[in-house]
């Protein structure tokens, strides 16, 4: 039980990075552009405001299609974020203001449309891969490497700022999650509920 635990936790670990991660280098990177502060509180917002859409529509499917259906999407929607966000906040570096809110906004959608699928996917999936008996002890266990996940995540970005440009960061980030979603397009499917659509 622990090994299917681990398995899936590998997986689902580099979104809760990325969550963790979003507002610390999408602020920084935004500051890096020369944007006001206004405009990436709006950019958060709008993102914010996107994501609560995609509750509702996020658990039908989970429940119709399976976990894989919407944290896969979560995981590879989240890193092409973090990905896009470092390339455009590397290539619109300088090209003034309005260059610098579509660096910052458009690939916060796209994160935000990514977590917005993945709304309670952690703690379903941790229910998921404990037992019934004694799941409190397995929770425990999978809040717990998750949580360890967490906090890697501002130590990357402390490491890589250190030396490097946030915007790699935000690549790094991105790499991370996209391989996060890879291992559970493999993983989900054999150790989760598929779902209740049936084939006729």
């Amino acid at each position: 039980m622990l090994r299917r635990m681990a398995a899936v936790g590998i997986g689902i670990a580099p979104v809760m990075m990325a969550r963790v991660n979003r507002p610390v280098i999408v602020p920084l990177l935004g500051d890096s552009l020369g944007l006001d502060p206004m405009w990436i509180s709006i950019v958060f917002g709008v993102s914010a405001a996107l994501e609560i859409l995609l509750v509702l529509p996020a658990g039908t499917l989970m429940d119709r299609y399976g976990r894989a259906a919407v944290a896969v999407p979560c995981a590879l929607l989240m890193g092409a974020g973090f990905l896009l966000l470092a390339l455009l906040g590397t290539v619109f570096d300088g090209g003034g203001p309005t260059l610098a809110l579509v660096a910052l906004l458009v690939p916060s959608l796209l994160i935000g449309v990514g977590n917005g699928l993945g709304s309670g996917i952690v703690m379903t999936l941790g229910i998921d891969v404990s037992p019934v008996h004694g799941r409190t002890t397995y929770l425990a266990w999978w809040n717990t490497m998750l949580g360890a996940g967490r906090l890697a995540a501002p130590l990357v970005v402390t490491g890589i700022t250190l030396v490097a440009p946030v915007a790699v960061a935000g690549a790094a980030t991105g790499v991370i999650c996209v391989a996060g979603g890879v291992w559970l397009t493999r993983t989900l499917p054999r150790v989760t509920p598929s779902g209740s659509t049936r084939r006729k």
